[in-house]
């Protein structure tokens, strides 16, 4: 979970004290690992709506927290087509996406329990982004830089200097990210409830 944020906010590679007395709480209180996940792409989808002056933290994935999720997959009648492996309609679109090594690592995946094999598809997933982002060159990262920090427009003289590099650090990693859009747990999900609705 602390990598799922950091992958997706980028800066500190630590969970602040805030942070880590969230994600204590919802363990204890039994919320599943995916559940958590779901909820920080929510809140990464919903800050990217509207310009927000702080970067990424559990607790503002906290409201975040159960609410439905669309992936690539919502709408669709998937039962039959995940009969024996789920994630299968992901791995088929991965493929087709030109992207053979994650469409492997997907179809690696040993079916079983719903939350493991969410946790190790997003875990395949998380890789897969900050690999696209590294493996950019510092040119184009900055590129994504300089159009994150224009696109705050006049939010840009409310904040100071390290404020601001945290956000647009954390919105131009989005802009990278937005370009796979559909790789998220909202999406394996999908597959995973219409495979198993009772477990999942």
């Amino acid at each position: 979970m602390r990598a799922h944020l950091v992958a997706v906010r980028g800066g500190a590679l630590f969970l602040s004290s805030a942070d880590a007395i969230h994600l204590l709480e919802w363990l204890d209180r039994g919320v599943a690992v995916c559940d958590i996940l779901r909820a920080i792409e929510r809140a990464a989808d919903s800050r990217r709506k509207k310009q927000s002056r702080i970067p990424l933290t559990l607790g503002q994935a906290k409201r975040h927290l159960g609410k439905p999720t669309r992936g690539a997959f919502s709408g669709r009648n998937t039962v039959e087509v995940v009969a024996k492996d789920p994630l299968e309609p992901l791995v088929q679109r991965v493929s087709d996406a030109g992207l053979s090594e994650l469409a492997a690592a997907l179809r690696a995946i040993p079916v079983g329990a719903v939350d493991a094999m969410g946790r190790e598809a997003s875990l395949h997933m998380r890789t897969f982004h900050v690999a696209v982002w590294r493996s950019m060159t510092e040119a184009e990262r900055e590129a994504c830089r300089v159009r994150a920090r224009a696109d705050l427009g006049d939010l840009r003289n409310l904040l100071d200097e390290v404020a601001l590099t945290a956000i647009v650090e954390e919105n131009a990693r989005d802009s990278v990210r937005t370009r796979y859009g559909w790789l998220s747990m909202a999406t394996v999900w999908d597959l995973l409830e219409a495979w198993n609705p009772e477990g999942a």
